[in-house]
C-alpha cells in the first residue's frame, strides 16, 4: 500500500504499529540486558568462589606433614 494514499486513520494505526514494534524490540533488549548483567555477576562470583577454594586447598597441603 502506498503510504501517500493511507487515510489519516489507517496512518494513525500505522505509527501506533511501528510504536508497538519498537517498544517491544526495546523491551526485548532490556531483558537481554538485565539477564546478562546477572549471567556476569554470577560468572564472577563463580569464579571468585573457586579461587578461594582452591586457595584453601593449597594452604591446606602446605600446613600438613
Amino acid at each position: 500500500m502506498d503510504e501517500h494514499k493511507l487515510t489519516k486513520k489507517e496512518k494513525k494505526e500505522l505509527r501506533k504499529l511501528e510504536w508497538q514494534e519498537k517498544a517491544k524490540i526495546e523491551q526485548r533488549n532490556a531483558k537481554i540486558k538485565q539477564f546478562s548483567i546477572w549471567g556476569g555477576v554470577a560468572l564472577i562470583f563463580l569464579v571468585v568462589i573457586g579461587v578461594l577454594i582452591a586457595a584453601v586447598l593449597h594452604l591446606q597441603r602446605k600446613t600438613l606433614p
